[in-house]
């Protein structure tokens, strides 16, 4: 399902990793003239609109990291970044870390596919998750770690006359028979479905595999992309999300502008930055907001932890400032991918109903403001109920709270969330309490989310 954005959005936010194929058919000045929508409307004369992409890449700064070479008497032209950095070649090694190489005999996961333990890191003492001193080497041995697993991902749109055009990002694999995940507006357009060219993975000692995308899911904006090795490959440790904080060092690893194995690091600025509050409809999910330097190319690379573990998956930034980056939290991101691994395709229960978490001083300044508001500590409040939807029928009104569903007190949305899981179908119990402290016992049954919602 596409997201829709808001008009305020759409100038304020960007995709870094997501290649438009339209592009429009004179050059922008500015951000002010951009059309209303995310996709540049096409040039009736370039099919293929790669002669504009430029432009939209500059505008944009689509952080797939694309590029339009140009050949002109067998010499290319600069590319359209702007800083004359010119595409990796695919063979040999490029780009390493410089720093003295530490030996990692990284261990693979065993016949499960699971990811592996990171091993200890001599020389250098983390600190732990109840602080302490951050040493000098400790974003360095943090991102040592995982960099064995982080790829280089490029697709090939194509040659139209003298123009070759590709798109890029990043990824980090997690599992050791080569299964990887990254961005889904790395390797496919939400109208267009999957980039046709081919996708090449690289590694960071410079192997290169060709990749084929198991499945994506545009809402979510994950894929799984796999390759074929004769040899088990390094990955990731896949770390939590559940207990981060604000402040919390965090490293993110990736190919900014086609420069392979970059290291950026900052802190989280906002461990729950819901979807809404940064004009996203219908995706109903939270981001890690971060200010490490997320750029081009930077899309579905890891975001690390200090001890090396995948925390998130870099996704988008803010185009209006520097150092508002956004990144899937792993523990949403692991269950879609197992989704998309069993099924191909994501399966959203639906309630139709939206909520919002109460807090002691919110619940204050609702009684202050309606009167008979339920004498509640905690709970969900019902803002809206959508006719006709599964709550509706139910019986669901605006303005009820919830405190318990399906037998759990609630407090979170994501405690919903989690009981919904992927169960289309389910009758749920659900407590709510009205005006004047009436509790009523509602049962509402969840049915998958349309594409169209």
């Amino acid at each position: 399902m596409a997201v829709r954005w808001s008009s305020r959005t759409r100038q304020s936010l960007k995709f870094i990793g997501k290649l438009s194929n339209e592009a429009p058919s004179k050059p922008l000045r500015s951000s002010g003239e951009l059309i209303h929508s995310f996709e540049c409307k096409a040039n009736p004369s370039d099919r293929f609109g790669l002669r504009s992409a430029v432009v939209a890449s500059l505008v944009f700064c689509t952080t797939s990291g694309a590029l339009y070479t140009e050949q002109l008497n067998g010499r290319p032209e600069r590319d359209g970044i702007g800083g004359g950095v010119t595409t990796p070649s695919h063979e040999g090694e490029s780009g390493r870390f410089n720093e003295p190489r530490r030996t990692l005999d990284l261990p693979h996961s065993g016949d499960n596919g699971s990811a592996a333990k990171s091993p200890s890191t001599k020389g250098a003492s983390l600190p732990s998750k109840q602080g302490g001193c951050l040493s000098r080497y400790a974003i360095a041995d943090a991102a040592a770690k995982a960099a064995p697993a982080v790829v280089n991902v490029k697709v090939s749109l194509g040659r139209r006359n003298a123009f070759f055009g590709e798109t890029a990002g990043s990824g980090f694999i997690i599992q050791s028979d080569g299964t990887i995940l990254t961005n889904a507006h790395v390797v496919a357009t939400d109208r267009r479905g999957l980039h046709k060219g081919s996708l090449i993975v690289t590694l960071q000692d410079g192997r290169n595999f060709e990749g084929e995308v198991v499945s994506f899911d545009s809402l979510s904006d994950l894929a799984v992309i796999k390759v074929n090795s004769s040899r088990p490959l390094p990955v990731v440790k896949l770390g939590s999300s559940k207990d981060l904080r604000p402040g919390e060092w965090v490293v993110a690893l990736g190919s900014p502008l086609h420069l392979q194995n970059t290291i950026t690091a900052g802190i989280i600025s906002c461990v729950d930055r819901k979807s809404s509050e940064i004009g996203l409809e219908g995706v109903g999910t939270g981001y890690i907001q971060t200010d490490a330097a997320i750029n081009q190319g930077n899309s579905g690379g890891p975001l690390l932890n200090l001890d090396g573990e995948v925390i998130g998956i870099n996704t988008m930034k803010a185009l209006a400032a520097d150092g508002v980056s956004f990144a899937i939290p792993i523990d949403s991101a692991i269950k879609i991918v197992d989704q998309l691994k069993k099924r191909r395709h994501v399966v959203r229960p639906w309630l139709g109903m939206k909520m919002w978490e109460l807090t002691e001083p919110r619940i204050s300044q609702l009684k202050e403001r309606r009167p008979g508001f339920p004498d509640v500590n905690a709970g969900i409040l019902v803002s809206q109920v959508i006719p006709g939807s599964p709550a509706f029928r139910a019986g669901v009104l605006n303005d009820d709270v919830i405190i318990e569903f399906n037998g759990v007190p609630v407090t979170t949305i994501d405690q919903i969330v989690e009981a919904l899981g992927d169960k289309v179908g389910t009758s749920f119990k659900m407590v709510v309490k009205r005006r004047n402290n009436e509790q009523v016992v509602l049962h509402v049954t969840a049915e998958e989310a349309s594409p169209d919602l």
